[in-house]
């Protein structure tokens, strides 16, 4: 007999003997059984709600990721441009969630992949805040702006960099994205990484050739905003870097006070 088939009763019998009475095997099978209406009555749901409201289960769909009904409703002529209370189109709310099916449905039919919400961020910075990697990756290959800024002047480099999400920077970092763009305020990826003690994101940038001279609109540097947050990963990073000691922020004070000032005793060893 074929191999294959000779396994399926062993493999049977296995199971059985797994269980200690046969009762608890029928339990095992109900609740597979279970499992698998609940699936099917949810699949089901967000079909129906399509039926109530077309558009706005859409929504719905992405924030569940629930990429066949969402494929189903777009060929029934959804809006795939709908957007939730908030202003988010179903993109958006899939890159927060980092659905990749779902991004993937409704790239492939055509969704504005630069949208903006309300405060002008796009699918690439929701998912460079929210550190989805391999959305952000996805996002990049179908084409998405890099440099898109939000109503900060923040970028999506500044935005990963500003939460520590190390893996995000990297692949911005390899498809060129600008090292040296600022926010309104001034703050560059690097600062920002620095100033909120994300010490491998910091290397990262330095390794990338970031500029440690760079300003924010009070004179601050990265190494000022280090030291002065107690920083000392960072503070040791930007050192090794040759970031300048001796700089001085609008009101003259060095990184080296900063620290003496704020009792971080860690950056002024």
């Amino acid at each position: 007999m074929h191999p294959e088939v000779d396994a399926v009763p062993g493999t049977i019998l296995a199971l059985i003997s797994y269980f200690p009475s046969l009762h608890d095997l029928q339990l095992f099978f109900t609740s597979i059984y279970r499992l698998y209406m609940e699936s099917y009555r949810e699949y089901r749901e967000v079909l129906e709600s399509y039926e109530r409201n077309p558009h706005i289960a859409l929504i719905y769909a992405a924030l569940d990721n629930h990429a066949g009904p969402m494929r189903e409703m777009i060929e029934l002529k959804a809006d795939i441009e709908v957007r939730d209370a908030s202003g988010r189109t179903a993109l958006m709310v899939a890159s927060v969630q980092g659905h990749l099916e779902c991004l993937q449905v409704l790239i492939e039919n055509k969704a504005n992949i630069e949208a903006k919400d309300p405060s002008r961020l796009t699918a690439l910075m929701f998912v460079a805040i929210e550190g989805k990697g391999a959305a952000l990756q996805l996002l990049i290959d179908f084409k998405a702006k890099i440099e898109a800024e939000d109503g900060s002047g923040v970028t999506a480099l500044i935005a990963a960099s500003n939460q520590g999400h190390y893996e995000c920077a990297r692949v911005l970092i390899q498809v060129k994205a600008n090292l040296e763009a600022k926010g309104r305020t001034g703050f560059t990826s690097l600062i920002m990484s620095a100033s909120e003690g994300h010490a491998a994101c910091t290397n990262l940038l330095i390794q990338a050739k970031a500029n440690h001279a760079a300003r924010q609109q009070n004179g601050y540097t990265a190494l000022i905003f280090a030291a002065k947050a107690g920083n000392t990963e960072c503070v040791q990073a930007l050192i090794d870097g040759k970031a300048n000691l001796e700089a001085r922020e609008n009101n003259g004070v060095t990184a080296l006070l900063w620290a003496v000032n704020r009792g971080k005793l860690g950056c002024v060893r």
